[in-house]
Protein backbone atom coordinates (compact mmCIF):
# COMPACT_ATOMS: atom_id res chain seq x y z
CA UNK A 1 0.00 0.00 0.00
CA UNK A 2 1.30 3.81 -0.78
CA UNK A 3 2.85 5.43 2.28
CA UNK A 4 0.15 7.79 1.50
CA UNK A 5 -2.31 5.92 2.90
CA UNK A 6 -0.81 4.27 5.65
CA UNK A 7 -2.23 4.97 9.12
CA UNK A 8 -0.40 7.62 11.22
CA UNK A 9 2.09 6.43 13.50
CA UNK A 10 3.95 9.62 13.95
CA UNK A 11 3.37 13.21 13.35
CA UNK A 12 3.21 14.30 9.97
CA UNK A 13 3.87 17.74 8.23
CA UNK A 14 1.90 17.68 5.12
CA UNK A 15 1.45 20.82 2.88
CA UNK A 16 -2.12 19.65 0.97
CA UNK A 17 -2.14 20.21 -2.44
CA UNK A 18 -5.76 19.98 -3.01
CA UNK A 19 -7.05 22.03 -0.83
CA UNK A 20 -6.28 25.16 -2.64
CA UNK A 21 -10.28 26.23 -0.89
CA UNK A 22 -9.30 26.64 1.88
CA UNK A 23 -6.36 28.71 1.56
CA UNK A 24 -7.85 30.78 -1.23
CA UNK A 25 -10.95 31.30 1.33
CA UNK A 26 -9.17 30.61 4.84
CA UNK A 27 -11.57 33.93 5.94
CA UNK A 28 -14.77 31.95 4.96
CA UNK A 29 -13.79 28.73 7.28
CA UNK A 30 -13.03 30.88 10.33
CA UNK A 31 -16.41 33.08 9.82
CA UNK A 32 -18.49 30.07 9.34
CA UNK A 33 -17.02 27.94 12.52
CA UNK A 34 -16.06 30.81 15.51
CA UNK A 35 -19.29 33.55 15.47
CA UNK A 36 -21.63 30.94 15.18
CA UNK A 37 -19.88 29.27 18.00
CA UNK A 38 -19.25 32.13 19.97
CA UNK A 39 -22.83 33.72 19.89
CA UNK A 40 -24.28 29.73 20.75
CA UNK A 41 -22.52 29.39 23.81
CA UNK A 42 -22.95 33.35 24.44
CA UNK A 43 -26.71 32.99 24.34
CA UNK A 44 -26.71 29.82 26.14
CA UNK A 45 -24.51 30.88 28.75
CA UNK A 46 -26.72 33.43 29.90
CA UNK A 47 -29.80 31.64 29.80
CA UNK A 48 -28.52 29.43 32.13
CA UNK A 49 -26.92 32.39 34.05
CA UNK A 50 -30.50 33.65 34.64
CA UNK A 51 -32.47 30.04 34.58
CA UNK A 52 -31.67 26.78 36.52
CA UNK A 53 -34.39 24.97 34.66
CA UNK A 54 -34.48 21.61 32.22
CA UNK A 55 -34.43 23.50 29.02
CA UNK A 56 -32.03 26.15 29.56
CA UNK A 57 -29.58 23.13 30.89
CA UNK A 58 -30.54 21.32 27.43
CA UNK A 59 -29.51 24.29 25.62
CA UNK A 60 -26.30 24.50 27.07
CA UNK A 61 -25.81 21.00 26.74
CA UNK A 62 -26.63 21.55 23.09
CA UNK A 63 -24.21 24.39 22.64
CA UNK A 64 -21.28 22.43 24.30
CA UNK A 65 -21.63 19.49 22.05
CA UNK A 66 -21.82 22.08 18.97
CA UNK A 67 -18.96 23.86 19.97
CA UNK A 68 -16.64 20.69 20.35
CA UNK A 69 -17.83 19.76 16.96
CA UNK A 70 -16.50 23.33 15.91
CA UNK A 71 -13.28 23.36 17.04
CA UNK A 72 -12.77 19.42 15.89
CA UNK A 73 -14.45 20.73 12.54
CA UNK A 74 -11.89 23.56 12.86
CA UNK A 75 -9.28 22.00 13.52
CA UNK A 76 -9.91 19.12 10.61
CA UNK A 77 -9.77 22.50 7.88
CA UNK A 78 -6.41 24.47 8.64
CA UNK A 79 -4.21 22.04 10.83
CA UNK A 80 -1.26 20.41 9.04
CA UNK A 81 -0.46 17.97 11.65
CA UNK A 82 -1.52 14.35 10.49
CA UNK A 83 -1.86 12.98 14.26
CA UNK A 84 -4.21 16.46 14.78
CA UNK A 85 -6.74 15.75 11.81
CA UNK A 86 -7.14 12.07 12.42
CA UNK A 87 -8.11 12.63 16.10
CA UNK A 88 -10.46 15.61 15.18
CA UNK A 89 -12.05 13.20 12.39
CA UNK A 90 -12.12 10.36 14.53
CA UNK A 91 -14.65 12.05 17.36
CA UNK A 92 -16.85 14.50 14.77
CA UNK A 93 -18.71 11.39 14.58
CA UNK A 94 -19.78 11.50 18.15
CA UNK A 95 -20.10 15.00 18.28
CA UNK A 96 -21.64 15.32 15.16
CA UNK A 97 -24.73 13.10 15.92
CA UNK A 98 -24.75 13.91 19.45
CA UNK A 99 -25.61 17.36 19.00
CA UNK A 100 -28.61 16.48 16.62
CA UNK A 101 -29.84 14.34 19.52
CA UNK A 102 -29.50 16.90 21.88
CA UNK A 103 -31.47 19.67 19.77
CA UNK A 104 -34.30 17.07 19.62
CA UNK A 105 -33.85 16.89 23.51
CA UNK A 106 -33.76 19.88 24.26
CA UNK A 107 -37.35 20.75 22.01
CA UNK A 108 -38.95 18.02 24.08
CA UNK A 109 -38.02 19.46 27.62
CA UNK A 110 -38.97 23.28 25.95
CA UNK A 111 -42.30 22.37 24.41
CA UNK A 112 -42.96 19.74 27.44
CA UNK A 113 -41.78 22.36 30.43
CA UNK A 114 -40.91 18.74 32.38
CA UNK A 115 -37.94 16.04 31.58
CA UNK A 116 -38.63 14.02 28.48
CA UNK A 117 -40.06 10.79 28.09
CA UNK A 118 -37.73 7.89 28.33
CA UNK A 119 -38.28 5.98 25.38
CA UNK A 120 -36.95 9.38 24.03
CA UNK A 121 -33.47 8.92 25.83
CA UNK A 122 -33.67 4.77 24.99
CA UNK A 123 -33.85 5.44 21.35
CA UNK A 124 -31.70 8.32 20.76
CA UNK A 125 -29.03 6.15 23.03
CA UNK A 126 -29.17 2.95 20.68
CA UNK A 127 -28.75 5.27 17.57
CA UNK A 128 -25.45 7.01 19.29
CA UNK A 129 -24.56 3.88 20.81
CA UNK A 130 -22.67 1.95 17.28
CA UNK A 131 -21.08 5.36 16.66
CA UNK A 132 -19.32 5.48 19.87
CA UNK A 133 -18.67 1.97 19.81
CA UNK A 134 -16.97 1.68 16.00
CA UNK A 135 -15.67 5.61 15.96
CA UNK A 136 -12.13 4.47 17.73
CA UNK A 137 -11.54 1.42 14.92
CA UNK A 138 -10.97 1.11 11.34
CA UNK A 139 -14.35 1.06 10.98
CA UNK A 140 -14.53 4.70 11.02
CA UNK A 141 -11.01 5.89 9.66
CA UNK A 142 -8.19 3.26 8.19
CA UNK A 143 -4.95 5.54 6.93
CA UNK A 144 -4.29 8.84 6.22
CA UNK A 145 -3.45 10.69 2.94
CA UNK A 146 -0.67 12.93 2.97
CA UNK A 147 -0.86 13.83 -0.52
CA UNK A 148 -4.10 15.63 0.09
CA UNK A 149 -3.68 16.12 4.27
CA UNK A 150 -7.20 14.05 4.68
CA UNK A 151 -7.96 11.60 6.71
CA UNK A 152 -9.32 8.68 5.12
CA UNK A 153 -12.93 7.23 6.47
CA UNK A 154 -14.58 3.89 5.93
CA UNK A 155 -18.01 2.96 4.88
CA UNK A 156 -18.70 4.15 8.34
CA UNK A 157 -18.96 7.68 7.26
CA UNK A 158 -22.47 6.71 5.21
CA UNK A 159 -24.18 5.40 8.34
CA UNK A 160 -23.93 8.43 10.62
CA UNK A 161 -26.44 9.84 7.82
CA UNK A 162 -29.31 6.98 9.23
CA UNK A 163 -29.56 8.42 12.54
CA UNK A 164 -29.31 11.77 11.61
CA UNK A 165 -32.35 11.05 9.18
CA UNK A 166 -34.12 9.54 12.27
CA UNK A 167 -33.44 12.28 14.26
CA UNK A 168 -34.72 15.00 11.70
CA UNK A 169 -37.82 13.13 10.84
CA UNK A 170 -38.75 12.66 14.54
CA UNK A 171 -38.34 16.49 15.32
CA UNK A 172 -40.65 17.32 12.58
CA UNK A 173 -43.00 14.58 13.57
CA UNK A 174 -43.15 15.63 16.61
CA UNK A 175 -43.41 19.42 16.54
CA UNK A 176 -46.59 18.62 13.88
CA UNK A 177 -48.02 16.97 16.55
CA UNK A 178 -47.57 19.56 18.87
CA UNK A 179 -48.58 22.10 16.86
CA UNK A 180 -51.80 20.38 16.26
CA UNK A 181 -52.93 19.63 19.80
CA UNK A 182 -51.74 23.17 21.51
CA UNK A 183 -54.00 26.05 21.65
CA UNK A 184 -54.20 28.61 18.83
CA UNK A 185 -52.63 31.59 20.87
CA UNK A 186 -49.19 28.73 21.42
CA UNK A 187 -48.89 27.43 17.81
CA UNK A 188 -47.10 30.60 16.70
CA UNK A 189 -44.18 29.72 19.77
CA UNK A 190 -44.24 26.25 18.30
CA UNK A 191 -43.98 27.18 14.39
CA UNK A 192 -41.01 29.61 15.57
CA UNK A 193 -39.01 27.25 17.36
CA UNK A 194 -39.41 24.32 15.13
CA UNK A 195 -38.43 26.37 11.99
CA UNK A 196 -34.79 27.21 13.52
CA UNK A 197 -34.58 24.21 14.72
CA UNK A 198 -35.53 21.65 12.00
CA UNK A 199 -33.61 24.47 9.36
CA UNK A 200 -30.25 24.03 11.51
CA UNK A 201 -29.92 20.76 11.51
CA UNK A 202 -31.48 20.45 8.22
CA UNK A 203 -29.02 22.59 6.66
CA UNK A 204 -26.10 20.72 8.31
CA UNK A 205 -27.68 17.69 7.09
CA UNK A 206 -28.21 18.20 3.59
CA UNK A 207 -24.36 20.19 2.88
CA UNK A 208 -22.62 17.32 4.40
CA UNK A 209 -24.61 14.85 2.63
CA UNK A 210 -23.50 16.77 -0.57
CA UNK A 211 -20.10 17.11 0.32
CA UNK A 212 -19.95 13.57 1.16
CA UNK A 213 -21.35 12.03 -2.18
CA UNK A 214 -19.94 14.69 -4.48
CA UNK A 215 -16.49 14.82 -2.25
CA UNK A 216 -17.11 18.76 -2.18
CA UNK A 217 -16.14 18.99 1.07
CA UNK A 218 -16.09 23.39 1.15
CA UNK A 219 -20.17 22.83 0.62
CA UNK A 220 -20.24 21.65 4.38
CA UNK A 221 -18.91 25.11 5.34
CA UNK A 222 -22.34 26.86 4.52
CA UNK A 223 -24.13 24.68 6.54
CA UNK A 224 -23.00 25.88 9.48
CA UNK A 225 -25.02 29.24 9.17
CA UNK A 226 -27.52 27.08 10.18
CA UNK A 227 -26.57 27.66 13.69
CA UNK A 228 -27.18 31.54 13.93
CA UNK A 229 -30.61 31.09 12.08
CA UNK A 230 -31.55 28.36 15.18
CA UNK A 231 -29.75 31.36 17.92
CA UNK A 232 -31.84 33.91 15.90
CA UNK A 233 -34.97 32.33 16.43
CA UNK A 234 -34.37 31.29 19.84
CA UNK A 235 -33.59 34.94 20.54
CA UNK A 236 -36.71 35.64 18.87
CA UNK A 237 -38.32 33.45 21.36
CA UNK A 238 -36.74 34.80 24.48
CA UNK A 239 -37.64 38.31 23.90
CA UNK A 240 -41.66 38.25 21.90
CA UNK A 241 -42.28 35.11 24.40
CA UNK A 242 -40.09 36.18 27.46
CA UNK A 243 -38.80 32.19 27.13
CA UNK A 244 -36.79 31.22 30.12
CA UNK A 245 -38.14 33.84 31.94
CA UNK A 246 -35.74 36.67 30.87
CA UNK A 247 -36.46 39.72 29.81
CA UNK A 248 -34.12 42.59 29.33
CA UNK A 249 -30.40 41.34 29.55
CA UNK A 250 -31.29 39.06 26.83
CA UNK A 251 -32.08 41.48 24.52
CA UNK A 252 -29.37 43.44 25.53
CA UNK A 253 -26.81 40.08 24.80
CA UNK A 254 -28.41 39.53 21.98
CA UNK A 255 -27.41 42.45 20.28
CA UNK A 256 -24.08 42.69 21.61
CA UNK A 257 -23.56 39.13 20.08
CA UNK A 258 -25.16 40.79 16.59
CA UNK A 259 -22.39 43.25 16.62
CA UNK A 260 -19.79 41.06 17.36
CA UNK A 261 -20.50 38.82 14.24
CA UNK A 262 -21.00 41.40 12.11
CA UNK A 263 -17.51 42.94 13.34
CA UNK A 264 -15.82 40.22 13.28
CA UNK A 265 -16.13 40.09 9.23
CA UNK A 266 -13.75 43.15 9.76
CA UNK A 267 -10.82 41.15 10.77
CA UNK A 268 -11.23 38.81 7.78
CA UNK A 269 -12.13 40.66 4.37
CA UNK A 270 -9.99 42.97 2.12
CA UNK A 271 -12.13 44.70 -0.48
CA UNK A 272 -12.98 48.15 0.25
CA UNK A 273 -16.76 47.69 -0.97
CA UNK A 274 -17.34 44.97 1.12
CA UNK A 275 -15.93 46.70 4.29
CA UNK A 276 -17.69 49.93 3.48
CA UNK A 277 -20.89 47.34 3.73
CA UNK A 278 -20.11 45.61 6.66
CA UNK A 279 -18.95 49.18 8.48
CA UNK A 280 -22.71 50.33 6.91
CA UNK A 281 -24.63 46.57 8.39
CA UNK A 282 -22.40 47.53 11.90
CA UNK A 283 -24.11 51.07 11.82
CA UNK A 284 -27.70 49.56 11.11
CA UNK A 285 -27.42 47.06 14.20
CA UNK A 286 -25.66 49.41 16.58
CA UNK A 287 -29.06 51.83 15.49
CA UNK A 288 -32.13 48.92 15.44
CA UNK A 289 -29.84 47.15 18.56
CA UNK A 290 -30.42 50.36 20.37
CA UNK A 291 -33.98 51.02 19.29
CA UNK A 292 -34.83 47.41 20.46
CA UNK A 293 -33.55 47.61 24.08
CA UNK A 294 -35.09 51.13 24.37
CA UNK A 295 -38.43 49.57 22.96
CA UNK A 296 -38.16 46.51 25.40
CA UNK A 297 -37.07 49.09 28.62
CA UNK A 298 -40.37 50.83 27.94
CA UNK A 299 -42.42 47.36 27.04
CA UNK A 300 -40.72 46.06 30.76
CA UNK A 301 -41.77 49.45 32.55
CA UNK A 302 -45.48 49.61 31.48
CA UNK A 303 -45.56 45.78 32.41
CA UNK A 304 -44.37 46.52 36.06
CA UNK A 305 -46.18 49.78 36.29
CA UNK A 306 -49.60 47.67 35.29
CA UNK A 307 -48.39 45.00 37.33
CA UNK A 308 -48.25 47.23 40.75
CA UNK A 309 -51.59 48.80 39.57
CA UNK A 310 -52.90 45.34 39.71
CA UNK A 311 -51.70 44.86 42.99
CA UNK A 312 -53.18 47.87 44.13
CA UNK A 313 -56.23 46.97 42.26
CA UNK A 314 -56.19 43.68 43.98
CA UNK A 315 -56.04 45.30 47.22
CA UNK A 316 -59.37 47.88 46.27
CA UNK A 317 -60.64 44.67 44.98
CA UNK A 318 -61.06 43.41 48.67
CA UNK A 319 -62.36 46.57 49.82
CA UNK A 320 -64.94 47.44 47.00
CA UNK A 321 -66.21 43.54 47.60
CA UNK A 322 -66.01 44.39 52.01
CA UNK A 323 -68.43 47.50 50.83
CA UNK A 324 -70.23 45.71 48.43
CA UNK A 325 -71.43 43.07 51.10
CA UNK A 326 -72.45 46.11 53.33
CA UNK A 327 -74.32 47.37 50.23
CA UNK A 328 -76.31 44.21 49.83
CA UNK A 329 -76.99 44.43 53.97
CA UNK A 330 -78.53 48.13 53.70
CA UNK A 331 -80.10 47.66 50.50
CA UNK A 332 -81.69 44.20 52.54
CA UNK A 333 -82.67 46.64 55.31
CA UNK A 334 -84.13 48.81 53.42
CA UNK A 335 -86.09 46.56 51.56
CA UNK A 336 -87.48 45.36 54.62
CA UNK A 337 -88.33 49.30 55.88
CA UNK A 338 -90.15 49.41 52.41
CA UNK A 339 -92.12 46.48 53.22
CA UNK A 340 -92.99 47.40 56.91
CA UNK A 341 -93.75 51.08 56.12
CA UNK A 342 -96.13 49.87 53.25
CA UNK A 343 -98.13 47.82 55.11
CA UNK A 344 -98.25 50.15 58.34
CA UNK A 345 -98.91 52.67 55.49
CA UNK A 346 -101.97 50.09 54.07
CA UNK A 347 -103.89 49.78 57.19
CA UNK A 348 -105.47 53.36 57.52
CA UNK A 349 -105.62 53.49 53.85
CA UNK A 350 -107.95 50.71 54.02
CA UNK A 351 -109.58 52.37 56.36
CA UNK A 352 -110.23 55.54 54.52
CA UNK A 353 -111.28 53.97 51.46
CA UNK A 354 -113.86 52.00 53.53
CA UNK A 355 -115.59 55.17 55.12
CA UNK A 356 -115.54 56.86 51.69
CA UNK A 357 -117.25 53.89 49.88
CA UNK A 358 -119.81 54.12 52.53
CA UNK A 359 -120.21 57.88 52.28
CA UNK A 360 -121.12 57.75 48.93
CA UNK A 361 -123.67 55.19 49.34
CA UNK A 362 -125.16 57.27 52.21
CA UNK A 363 -124.45 55.05 55.03
CA UNK A 364 -124.01 58.22 57.42
CA UNK A 365 -126.86 60.63 55.58
CA UNK A 366 -127.39 62.39 52.08
CA UNK A 367 -124.51 64.31 50.81
CA UNK A 368 -124.59 68.21 49.43
CA UNK A 369 -122.92 67.54 45.41
CA UNK A 370 -119.79 69.50 46.88
CA UNK A 371 -118.90 67.35 49.88
CA UNK A 372 -119.94 64.23 47.13
CA UNK A 373 -117.14 65.19 44.78
CA UNK A 374 -115.03 66.00 47.87
CA UNK A 375 -115.36 62.21 48.89
CA UNK A 376 -114.67 60.91 45.53
CA UNK A 377 -111.46 62.80 44.95
CA UNK A 378 -110.46 61.23 48.20
CA UNK A 379 -111.50 57.90 47.31
CA UNK A 380 -109.69 58.35 44.04
CA UNK A 381 -106.46 58.86 45.77
CA UNK A 382 -106.89 56.70 48.41
CA UNK A 383 -107.19 53.82 45.32
CA UNK A 384 -103.79 55.77 43.79
CA UNK A 385 -102.27 54.88 47.35
CA UNK A 386 -103.39 51.65 47.72
CA UNK A 387 -102.71 50.29 44.25
CA UNK A 388 -98.56 52.17 44.85
CA UNK A 389 -98.82 50.58 48.55
CA UNK A 390 -99.41 47.09 46.57
CA UNK A 391 -96.73 47.55 44.20
CA UNK A 392 -94.09 48.28 46.84
CA UNK A 393 -95.35 45.63 48.80
CA UNK A 394 -94.67 42.99 45.65
CA UNK A 395 -91.63 44.54 45.01
CA UNK A 396 -90.09 44.15 48.69
CA UNK A 397 -91.47 40.33 48.17
CA UNK A 398 -89.93 39.92 44.92
CA UNK A 399 -86.29 41.11 46.05
CA UNK A 400 -86.70 39.23 49.29
CA UNK A 401 -87.59 36.16 47.48
CA UNK A 402 -90.88 35.97 49.64
CA UNK A 403 -93.66 36.27 46.83
CA UNK A 404 -95.74 33.33 46.88
CA UNK A 405 -98.30 31.67 44.44
CA UNK A 406 -101.51 30.57 45.38
CA UNK A 407 -102.24 28.21 42.10
CA UNK A 408 -105.08 27.11 41.22
CA UNK A 409 -107.41 26.44 37.71
CA UNK A 410 -109.56 29.45 36.89
CA UNK A 411 -111.57 30.82 33.76
CA UNK A 412 -109.33 33.17 32.13
CA UNK A 413 -111.99 34.86 29.67
CA UNK A 414 -114.19 35.35 33.31
CA UNK A 415 -111.10 37.05 34.80
CA UNK A 416 -110.88 39.25 32.40
CA UNK A 417 -114.32 39.86 32.10
CA UNK A 418 -114.08 40.97 35.92
CA UNK A 419 -111.00 43.06 35.00
CA UNK A 420 -112.47 45.11 32.00
CA UNK A 421 -116.26 45.57 33.68
CA UNK A 422 -114.03 47.25 36.95
CA UNK A 423 -112.18 49.37 35.08
CA UNK A 424 -114.71 50.63 32.71
CA UNK A 425 -115.91 53.80 34.66
CA UNK A 426 -112.67 55.01 34.89
CA UNK A 427 -111.89 54.40 31.08
CA UNK A 428 -115.54 55.90 30.24
CA UNK A 429 -114.60 58.87 32.38
CA UNK A 430 -111.50 59.42 30.64
CA UNK A 431 -113.43 59.65 27.82
CA UNK A 432 -112.04 56.53 25.85
CA UNK A 433 -113.53 53.86 24.34
CA UNK A 434 -113.21 50.41 25.78
CA UNK A 435 -113.11 47.46 22.92
CA UNK A 436 -113.26 43.86 23.88
CA UNK A 437 -112.42 40.93 21.57
CA UNK A 438 -112.09 37.10 22.92
CA UNK A 439 -112.12 34.00 20.46
CA UNK A 440 -114.39 30.97 21.12
CA UNK A 441 -112.98 28.61 22.81
CA UNK A 442 -112.69 27.49 27.24
CA UNK A 443 -109.60 29.43 28.76
CA UNK A 444 -109.28 27.23 32.23
CA UNK A 445 -105.79 28.53 33.27
CA UNK A 446 -103.72 26.94 36.23
CA UNK A 447 -102.09 29.77 38.07
CA UNK A 448 -102.60 32.26 40.72
CA UNK A 449 -105.69 34.16 39.86
CA UNK A 450 -104.56 37.08 42.18
CA UNK A 451 -101.67 37.97 40.79
CA UNK A 452 -102.76 37.47 37.44
CA UNK A 453 -105.55 40.06 37.94
CA UNK A 454 -103.04 42.45 38.83
CA UNK A 455 -101.00 42.05 35.66
CA UNK A 456 -104.64 42.59 33.73
CA UNK A 457 -105.12 45.38 35.83
CA UNK A 458 -101.81 47.40 35.50
CA UNK A 459 -101.88 46.35 31.65
CA UNK A 460 -105.14 48.25 31.24
CA UNK A 461 -104.25 50.81 33.57
CA UNK A 462 -101.07 51.72 32.16
CA UNK A 463 -103.24 51.74 28.88
CA UNK A 464 -105.47 54.44 30.40
CA UNK A 465 -102.84 56.75 31.89
CA UNK A 466 -101.24 57.14 29.02
CA UNK A 467 -104.13 57.53 26.20
CA UNK A 468 -106.13 60.99 26.27
CA UNK A 469 -108.07 60.11 23.47
CA UNK A 470 -109.92 57.56 21.20
CA UNK A 471 -109.39 53.94 22.68
CA UNK A 472 -108.70 50.59 24.62
CA UNK A 473 -108.52 47.46 23.22
CA UNK A 474 -108.31 43.96 24.96
CA UNK A 475 -108.11 40.71 23.20
CA UNK A 476 -107.83 36.79 24.36
CA UNK A 477 -107.11 34.38 22.03
CA UNK A 478 -105.05 30.98 22.61
CA UNK A 479 -101.84 30.45 20.36
CA UNK A 480 -99.88 26.96 20.03
CA UNK A 481 -100.14 26.13 23.35
CA UNK A 482 -100.30 29.92 25.56
CA UNK A 483 -103.13 32.29 26.15
CA UNK A 484 -102.30 35.77 25.06
CA UNK A 485 -103.76 38.95 26.08
CA UNK A 486 -102.70 41.94 24.38
CA UNK A 487 -103.75 45.43 24.97
CA UNK A 488 -103.60 47.61 22.28
CA UNK A 489 -103.97 51.74 22.87
CA UNK A 490 -104.06 54.78 20.78
CA UNK A 491 -102.36 56.90 23.40
CA UNK A 492 -99.04 58.57 22.87
CA UNK A 493 -96.49 55.53 22.48
CA UNK A 494 -93.07 54.37 22.24
CA UNK A 495 -89.75 55.48 21.14
CA UNK A 496 -86.99 52.70 20.68
CA UNK A 497 -84.98 53.94 23.65
CA UNK A 498 -88.13 53.56 25.91
CA UNK A 499 -88.76 50.22 24.89
CA UNK A 500 -85.29 49.02 25.90
CA UNK A 501 -85.87 49.87 29.72
CA UNK A 502 -89.47 49.98 29.99
CA UNK A 503 -89.61 46.82 32.45
CA UNK A 504 -87.63 47.94 34.39
CA UNK A 505 -88.19 49.00 37.80
CA UNK A 506 -89.49 53.08 38.10
CA UNK A 507 -89.12 53.21 34.48
CA UNK A 508 -92.31 55.18 32.59
CA UNK A 509 -93.00 55.57 29.11
CA UNK A 510 -93.84 59.57 28.91
CA UNK A 511 -92.53 60.97 25.96
CA UNK A 512 -93.00 64.50 26.72
CA UNK A 513 -95.79 65.19 24.97
CA UNK A 514 -97.69 66.90 28.27
CA UNK A 515 -99.46 64.13 28.97
CA UNK A 516 -100.47 64.19 32.94
CA UNK A 517 -99.32 60.73 33.92
CA UNK A 518 -99.30 59.88 37.62
CA UNK A 519 -97.68 56.51 39.44
CA UNK A 520 -93.96 55.17 41.11
CA UNK A 521 -93.44 53.37 37.26
CA UNK A 522 -93.40 49.97 39.49
CA UNK A 523 -96.26 48.60 37.38
CA UNK A 524 -95.11 47.19 34.51
CA UNK A 525 -91.53 45.34 36.47
CA UNK A 526 -94.18 43.63 38.74
CA UNK A 527 -96.35 42.55 35.57
CA UNK A 528 -92.95 40.98 34.01
CA UNK A 529 -92.16 39.36 37.45
CA UNK A 530 -95.19 37.55 38.13
CA UNK A 531 -95.79 36.68 34.24
CA UNK A 532 -92.00 35.05 34.40
CA UNK A 533 -93.02 33.15 37.80
CA UNK A 534 -95.94 31.89 36.08
CA UNK A 535 -93.44 30.29 32.49
CA UNK A 536 -94.77 33.07 30.45
CA UNK A 537 -93.78 36.06 28.81
CA UNK A 538 -94.55 39.75 28.26
CA UNK A 539 -93.99 42.27 25.75
CA UNK A 540 -94.64 45.34 24.70
CA UNK A 541 -94.07 47.18 20.68
CA UNK A 542 -95.27 50.64 18.92
CA UNK A 543 -95.09 52.09 15.31
CA UNK A 544 -93.40 55.07 17.29
CA UNK A 545 -94.19 58.19 19.76
CA UNK A 546 -98.09 59.44 19.37
CA UNK A 547 -98.63 56.31 17.29
CA UNK A 548 -100.26 54.23 20.12
CA UNK A 549 -98.82 51.10 21.85
CA UNK A 550 -99.57 47.33 22.30
CA UNK A 551 -98.84 45.55 25.45
CA UNK A 552 -98.74 41.70 25.51
CA UNK A 553 -98.46 38.64 27.84
CA UNK A 554 -98.36 34.74 26.96
CA UNK A 555 -99.12 32.48 29.88
CA UNK A 556 -98.41 28.87 28.74
CA UNK A 557 -101.17 26.51 29.04
CA UNK A 558 -100.84 23.79 31.71
CA UNK A 559 -99.37 20.35 31.04
CA UNK A 560 -99.74 16.64 32.42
Amino acid sequence: MDSAYNLVTNIRICIPSATEFVYGNLNLVYYSHLPAMIIGLLLALFVYRNSKELPAKALVALSLMYSLWIVANLASWISSSSLIIMFAWSILAIFDVSFYALTLYFVYVFLRGEEAPAYVKIVTSLLLLPIIVLTPTTFNLNGFDTRYCTALDNSFGGYLFIPKLIIVSWLIIFLVYKFWIVARRERRRILLLGFGSVAFLFSLFATGYIADTFERFDIEIYGLFGMAVFMAFLAYLIVQFKAFNIKLAAAQVLVIGLIIIIASELFFIRNPINIALVLISLLLALIFGWALVQSIKREIKSREHIEKLAGELAVSRDEILVANDKLKVLDRQKTEFVSIASHQLRAPLTAIKGYSSMLLEGSFGALTDKTKEAVERIQESSERLVNTIEDFLNITRIELGKMKYELVDFDLKKLLDEVTEELNSSIEAKGLVLKKEVASGHYLYHGDSGKIRQVLINLIDNAVKYTSAGSIKVSLTKVDTAYRVTVADTGVGLTPEAKQHLFEKFTRAGDGTGTNITGTGLGLYVAKQIVEAHGGKIWADSTGPNRGSTFGVELPLKTN
